[in-house]
């Protein structure tokens, strides 16, 4: 499509869910994630102090939305298919798609309930003594394009292998399944298989809905893909290991070295919390939209129930493509005071 848009003049800008969640939706020329324009020199950013964002508006709780307009998606892509018959979807569009759905509302309230004493241990006798690692879904282009990974049972694989051979006798290995993957995956079965080939037994954790954010705190470091968790892990200074391509895998901000000395080294190797502010304030300032693809904000009159700012800041990185960027974000505006 790129290729097409570009031969013809046009601008494209692409949407993505936020790098900054929940509040945020992304919005950047050509490309998003592997494919960002975003430069990866800690220089460029400590260079270019940006002022203080406007003060974020919560989203807030976003499933039961979203969970509402993948239901009337899939009904309405079902029921058209006969007229658009070369549509295609990264998911099977049919309405047995309601199924994984539903199965997640009750994975939820399920794991709520199994789980519900495994976060104070985790933040009491745990604390810092555990490597956190959040799965990405099990479709995610992150994984299939811009990771060494085909799946993310071999990532599961490797990490495990490399945390069994190298890690600390007293840590843990934690895995946190992805929320929206929650009605499709269950990795429980492997799991089992796993404590027992690696011998890690009661050292290996499969966890669902914990709370993110106090996880992050009483870990002893993050192992992850390209997941958006990074930035959270950096947002609470926590030490950061990538295994694929992500926007903020950079010096001063992620673990430099190999995965096998992350695990003993990773206490020792502080973010630095200058760049990870100037990084977020550029983020913020260049690619971020407050808001929800799946929720209006209530205090915004934007149509799209976005909050789109006032002054056209939205831009590529790269000088050449910023007024491509703005004229998107001018036509999207536009339309939105059309309807």
């Amino acid at each position: 499509v790129k290729k097409i848009a570009k031969s013809r003049g046009i601008e494209v800008g692409v949407f993505e869910e936020g790098y900054l969640r929940p509040d945020y939706v992304t919005l950047e020329n050509s490309g998003v994630n592997g494919h960002s324009s975003l430069p990866s020199t800690p220089i460029f950013y400590l260079n270019r102090r940006m002022p203080d964002a406007q003060p974020t508006l919560p989203v807030g709780n976003t499933f039961w939305h979203a969970a509402l307009w993948a239901t009337l998606y899939y009904v309405a892509c079902s029921l058209l298919h006969p007229w658009f018959r070369h549509y295609r979807h990264h998911r099977p569009c049919t309405l047995k798609e309601a199924i994984p759905w539903l199965r997640s509302a009750w994975r939820k309230k399920y794991y709520a309930v199994k789980e519900s004493r495994l976060q104070e241990e985790l933040t009491s006798r745990l604390s810092h003594k555990y490597f956190l690692v959040p799965l990405q879904v099990h479709n995610d282009s992150q994984i299939c394009v811009h990771s060494p990974y085909a799946k993310v049972e071999d990532f599961i694989r490797s990490v495990v292998k490399s945390f069994a051979r190298y890690a600390p006798k007293e840590t843990v290995l934690v895995f946190k399944h992805h929320p929206m993957d929650r009605g499709y995956y269950d990795y429980s079965r492997l799991m089992e298989e796993l404590r027992h080939s690696s011998k890690l037994k009661d050292r290996l954790w499969y966890v669902h809905d914990l709370h993110l954010p106090t996880l992050l705190k009483h870990a002893r470091g993050v192992v992850l893909v390209n997941s958006t968790v990074g930035m959270s892990a950096l947002h609470h200074r926590i030490p950061t290991k990538v295994l694929g391509t992500a926007i903020y895998d950079m010096q001063g901000l992620t673990f430099r070295g190999s995965l096998e000395t992350f695990w003993r080294q990773a206490r020792h190797y502080p973010v630095d919390g200058e760049l990870y502010e100037c990084f977020r304030r550029y983020l913020i300032a260049h690619t971020q939209i407050n808001g929800s693809f799946y929720k209006r904000l209530d205090v915004t009159s934007s149509h799209t129930g976005l909050r789109w700012k006032k002054s056209q800041e939205i831009r590529s990185a790269e000088p050449e493509t910023r007024d491509g960027l703005e004229s998107v974000q001018n036509s999207c505006q536009a339309l939105d005071l059309l309807t």
